[in-house]
């Protein structure tokens, strides 16, 4: 956008800062979405593997930690 308006002429120091940041910040927000995306299939493994059942047992059975006011 900046060479077709021609302001990278105008604005050398910008141009070269947008220039070298943006293949960075795109890297990091890629890296991100991947490590989310894995740990989400992991996750999902893991809850897969358990069934149902076992899950709402484990839960009707816990005692209420809330004390009566």
């Amino acid at each position: 956008m900046m060479v077709e308006t021609r302001k990278h002429i105008a604005y050398p120091m910008m141009y070269l800062l947008l220039k070298l940041a943006l293949p960075v910040a795109i890297a990091t927000v890629e890296r991100s979405s991947m490590n989310f995306v894995k740990n989400q299939m992991c996750n999902r493994d893991i809850f897969d593997s358990i069934e149902n059942e076992n899950i709402l047992q484990r839960f009707q059975n816990m005692t209420s930690r809330r004390g009566q006011l």
